[in-house]
């Protein structure tokens, strides 16, 4: 690794190299991803030598890079946290356009802090918080609050296990992929924490609708990400627990990806 003064002087022979390295893993599959790789190569603080073996390991271009843009911000990342994804972009457009405004947010499982960090320049004078289980996914969160003058609260909490106020809003994108098919190499890199959930992927956001109910003030607002394919059990539980004027709405690529109440 260089030192974080010390950016990569690129030539082309290193262009090449990458180039190499990448064709050898991807073939012409997945050229997008080299594209941004070799336009992010003057900020990288990595020897060539390092960038061709995460290239190998088939490390995720945006890990390799270091930081990946999300909404209206750029998000320092790591193998600590989840990659920040268009698709949640589109929740954060829905709240935007349905929420005038906020007093008290809170994200669960924050990671990156990207969603956090967003809502909280989208609400200025908010108090937003922000929890996540891992230590380690919070340094990361705490390198990205930065960039917004409206400073996200950052603590660890096991969902709500050290909340203790109610909020107009929480957020939250929860480990959703069922750990029986638990197959997908792409996902290799990021924290099985963030992304794996038991009863069918279904077990953390069976525990956050059924617990979000004593967070929220009245009339306050729960969205929450999820698969695919669940959102009939996700509408379910929410009718279960006293929500009302539920929806579901579909991401970037037409798949059912989020789904919002009120309470």
């Amino acid at each position: 690794m260089l030192k974080n003064s010390q950016k990569l002087k690129i030539n082309k022979e290193h262009i090449n190299q990458i180039k190499q390295s990448w064709s050898s893993q991807y073939g012409d599959s997945y050229q997008e991803g080299l594209h941004f790789l070799i336009e992010h190569l003057p900020a990288i603080s990595k020897s060539v030598e390092e960038i061709v073996d995460e290239i190998i390991a088939n490390k995720p271009v945006q890990q390799i890079i270091g930081e990946w843009p999300f909404y209206d911000g750029t998000y320092v990342i790591n193998e600590n946290v989840l990659i920040p994804r268009p698709e949640t972009e589109v929740m954060i457009d829905h709240i935007v356009n349905n929420i005038k405004s906020c007093k008290n947010v809170l994200d669960l499982g924050t990671g990156s802090g990207c969603i956090a960090i967003e809502l909280s320049k989208i609400y200025p004078s908010a108090c937003v918080h922000a929890v996540d289980r891992s230590v380690q996914a919070l340094e990361v969160a705490k390198k990205n609050n930065h960039q917004t003058p409206n400073k996200v609260k950052l603590y660890q909490s096991d969902w709500f296990s050290n909340i203790e106020q109610k909020f107009d809003l929480i957020v939250s994108n929860p480990p959703y992929v069922a750990h029986e098919i638990a197959t997908d190499k792409s996902l290799t890199h990021e924290p099985n924490i963030a992304l794996y959930a038991k009863n069918k992927g279904m077990s953390d956001i069976d525990h956050i609708i059924g617990k979000a109910k004593f967070f929220l003030e009245q009339a306050g607002y729960l969205y929450i990400e999820h698969g695919q394919d669940q959102k009939n059990k996700v509408q379910k539980l929410m009718r279960k627990n006293g929500f009302r004027e539920i929806e579901t709405h579909k991401d970037f690529s037409g798949k059912e990806r989020f789904s919002f109440a009120m309470l």
